[in-house]
Parts: C-alpha cells; structure tokens; sequence
C-alpha cells in the first residue's frame, strides 16, 4: 500500500511531468512528485477506506520520501530556481498543507485548539523561506552580476514569501496563509492560499496573487476582478527591507529597534486591511468541506 507519486493520465501536470523524465529535468519532477503525494494523501484523508494506522504509515512513507528529495537537492544543484523554490515550499509545507485544510473545515473548540497547535511555528517557517531565498540565492547572484531574468524571478519569490511571513506572524488559530497548491495554480497566477475561519462560522480558502509594483497590481485586478491580489509596494518591501527585517527578528540577535518593529507592524496592518476589503467582493473564494470530530481525530497522529 503506498501514494503514487505518478500524476494520473487525465492530470493537468501528466504532460510536463513525462517531458521533465525525458529531459532529466529532476527538480521538476521531484516538484510534480511531491504535489502528487500531497494529493494522494488528501485522497487518503477524505476516504472512509483507511483505518488511522493505514493513514499515519501512509503518511511517513511519503515524508520519508520527501527528506530524500530535500537531500538530493543538497548534493546536486537544481536545474531551474523556480522549479526549486516550489520544491523547497512543498517539501517545507507538506504537514500543513496536507492538515490545515481539513482543520479548517470544523470550527468546534477540539478543531480551534488543533488548529493552534498545528500552526505555532509556521510564522518562524515561513520566515525560513524568506531567508533561504535572501541570503542563498538573491544575495549570491547579485553579487557575482547574473542574469536580470534570474534575479527578479528570486525577488518574485522573496516578495511573495515574505507576505506569506507577514501574514503567519500572529499565528492565529483562525486564520494562515500557505504556499499555492499545484502547477496548475501557478499558471493561473495563484501564489498564496488564504484558510480563515469567516463571520458565519465556516472554513474558506481564498487564493491570492502577489505583485511587485502597485500598478501591476492594479493591472492585473483590471484584468481578473475577482482575484485577491497584494503587492510588495504597498508594504514598501520593493527593496527587499521588510524582508531583511524579518529575518533579523527571527534570528534574534542582533533585535530589532522600536523602529524597525513598527515597520513590521505597519506592514502587516496594511496587509490585512488590503485583504480583508478585497475577500468582501471577490467570488473564487471557496468554502471547505465541513469535517466532522471524528476527521479531526484521524489526523491526531499525523498533527502531532
């Protein structure tokens, strides 16, 4: 009994993931592999088929899997920086964006506090990512004068895990933002997905479009209305300051001033007030699957 790594024939992702075989492209394919394992767990998780002992050695086959990948990444270096910033998300997210769906689908007090637990320490994360980015990639090419086409393609990254970081940082039980889903997302100009916990007591998951400039921001709104989309200017971070703050703070020394907090601060009320305007008029939001207790229960071993 295993989860197929396969993209099925009738996926989206079985054309590029034969094409990244046959040309050896292997981030791109550890990429697909992963997103397929991501939702051949989920497959796993809404079945009534699967006893939670099935479920749980399920899931650390394919977590074993995943640290194997992360492990080749380390001795061979990736063929293509987007392919590996997308591995990198899957591999770091996996747990999460395999559970905080399903939590999100219950709003009683038992799915509440796991939703606390599973979310403490996915700020510090997802700050992580920040500064892999940062100091490993952006920081490097820069310095040795590489491709333009490379460096925004990293600052790209940078901007959309940085308002991912801004957005976890509270660490409310209610509400996270994750790294988008599937290739198929990332064609359609889906970066983020927002789970919260709305007015009326139901789970949702809205995705969101990061841009860099206010005008390609408002470029894009003119062409999609019903997309959320923020943008790095509207945080002032389009020279990556915010970002480098955030990770200061997460390594702790040396600490942020008054100043520099009340940037941090400044930045993440702007956010959540550019997004809470925009999730009362667009309709891609979606409404999750209602999970009963019994769900929550099945996941214990796996959250834990």
């Amino acid at each position: 009994m295993s989860v197929s790594k396969t993209p099925k024939l009738w996926s989206p992702e079985r054309t590029m993931y034969e094409e990244s075989v046959a040309s050896g492209a292997a981030t791109l394919q550890a990429s697909i592999e992963i997103d397929t394992m991501l939702q051949g767990m989920s497959d796993v998780l809404r079945s009534s088929r699967y006893s939670t002992e099935e479920t749980v050695a399920l899931y650390r086959d394919v977590d074993a899997q995943i640290i194997k990948y992360l492990e080749a990444m380390v001795q061979k270096p990736a063929d293509n920086f987007t392919d590996f910033y997308r591995l990198v998300n899957n591999a770091s997210f996996f747990k999460d964006k395999l559970i905080l769906p399903v939590l999100f689908g219950n709003n009683k007090r038992e799915a509440r506090h796991r939703r606390e637990e599973a979310i403490d320490g996915i700020y510090a994360k997802s700050v992580e990512i920040v500064e892999i980015l940062l100091t490993n990639a952006y920081d490097r090419i820069f310095d040795t004068h590489q491709s333009s086409t490379e460096l925004r393609e990293i600052r790209g990254a940078i901007q959309e895990s940085t308002i991912m970081a801004l957005l976890n940082r509270e660490q409310n039980g209610d509400f996270v933002v994750l790294p988008t889903g599937t290739y198929q997302d990332v064609k359609q100009g889906v970066d983020l997905l927002a789970y919260y916990i709305a007015a009326d007591g139901g789970g949702y998951m809205s995705p969101i479009s990061v841009k860099s400039t206010r005008s390609d921001a408002e470029e894009e709104k003119s062409k999609y209305p019903e997309k959320v989309i923020l943008s790095a200017a509207e945080i002032d971070n389009l020279d990556l300051s915010v970002s480098r703050l955030l990770v200061r703070e997460v390594a702790g020394s040396p600490g942020l001033n008054d100043t520099e907090e009340a940037i941090i601060d400044q930045a993440i009320a702007q956010l959540y007030d550019s997004l809470a305007a925009q999730l009362q008029t667009k309709n891609d939001t979606v409404r999750l699957p209602h999970r009963t207790t019994q769900d929550l229960r099945h996941l214990a071993q796996i959250s834990a």
